[in-house]
């Protein structure tokens, strides 16, 4: 075994990873208020589930579909998401009570902007 990988990102064997369950995404879920209130960017933020499906809306975005993500290879509770539209790529995780949301956007000008959401 590698032992410069971390150990939430090694399993026993593989028969552990390829059995693992879903990832439970409620922790990442409901309505996200933004700590400034001067903010550029969204002032709220809905993440909610639809099916199997992650979905994630803000004012400037309306149901974008998301890919959660824990944090190792045998965890099962969502740690982060990553969401992609109109140009806009919002990769976010949990930090404690917070939501740490950095958001990429292509276009005239490509601009980078991270924002912090706490629960509603």
């Amino acid at each position: 075994m590698n032992r410069h990988i971390r150990a939430l990102d090694r399993a026993e064997d593989r028969a552990e990873v390829l059995a693992a369950q879903p990832v439970d995404v409620d922790p990442l879920l409901g309505a996200w208020v933004n700590y400034d209130i001067d903010a550029a960017g969204p002032h709220r933020l809905w993440i909610s589930r639809r099916g199997a499906r992650l979905v994630v809306s803000t004012p400037q975005l309306s149901d974008v579909d998301g890919s959660a993500f824990t944090a190792g290879v045998t965890e099962t509770r969502a740690v982060g998401f990553l969401a992609y539209a109109d140009g806009m790529l919002l990769a976010a995780y949990l930090n404690k009570r917070l939501l740490v949301v950095d958001s990429y956007t292509r276009g005239p000008a490509d601009t980078f902007r991270r924002d912090h959401f706490y629960p509603l």
